[in-house]
């Protein structure tokens, strides 16, 4: 099966560059992981400082 690229130009920056595909959704998966890192303590911290007559 042949990889995908993806080609994206950036005409501001003048430069060019191409991904595959795995390695773009690669760096989404990462990045979707550590957003749930960031959702996840938050939801710590928040049950940590309310009283639970507030839920």
């Amino acid at each position: 099966m042949d990889d995908v690229v993806i080609t994206q130009t950036r005409k501001k920056a003048n430069a060019s560059y191409s991904l595959s595909a795995h390695t773009v959704v690669t760096e989404l998966a990462e990045t979707l992981r550590g957003c749930e890192e960031v959702i996840e303590d938050a939801a710590r911290d928040f049950a940590f400082d309310r009283p639970r007559d507030l839920w």
